[in-house]
């Protein structure tokens, strides 16, 4: 018989769950009504690996791209959301510079820590993803290990908060 504490654990989790997915079919009735956004999703959905921290997750594609994260909970607005629409709704991307010959992915034993390996015709590289957890604070850490030869590398991070609506402002001093 589970404890009081994971019992309400586990009802606060679901509770987050239900209050995230009520906010993305919201954003998706207005994608159907937005030219901008209704662009159909580039990546198909059954592409995606989850790593996640028991506060909240991200959806990474198979082309190195982690196109859907919620920070600091479940429940909160996105700051990736290219999962919605496109890159420019945010997206942090690390792959390799040129074309890949072969991706595979796994993850590390009986963790949600993502191993993704792209093999190039100069080389191979393992992308590791993951989710860290601290009081109250989650940190998402991605790796770049080198296997052999030489791997010209690319990313981009497109930081979109409120589900890819408000653009963040940044100035130089």
């Amino acid at each position: 018989m589970a404890s009081p504490q994971l019992y309400e654990w586990w009802r606060a989790t679901i509770s987050r769950l239900r209050a995230q997915w009520l906010m993305l079919a919201a954003f998706a009735r207005r994608a159907r009504y937005n030219p901008i956004i209704s662009k159909s999703m580039s990546t198909p959905i059954e592409d995606y690996a989850v790593i996640g921290n028991c506060e909240t997750l991200a959806l990474v594609g198979r082309d190195g791209s982690i196109d859907w994260l919620a920070m600091p909970r479940f429940d909160s607005a996105s700051c990736f959301a290219a999962l919605l629409g496109d890159p420019s709704h945010g997206r942090w991307l690390i792959s390799p510079a040129a074309p890949t010959t072969r991706v595979t992915r796994r993850y590390r034993g009986d963790t949600l820590i993502l191993e993704t390996l792209f093999e190039t015709p100069g080389g191979a590289v393992c992308v590791i993803d993951f989710m860290s957890r601290r009081e109250g604070c989650s940190d998402l850490v991605r790796l770049v290990r080198g296997v052999r030869g030489s791997v010209a590398m690319h990313t981009e991070l497109v930081v979109r908060f409120d589900y890819g609506d408000i653009v963040p402002w940044v100035a130089r001093r």
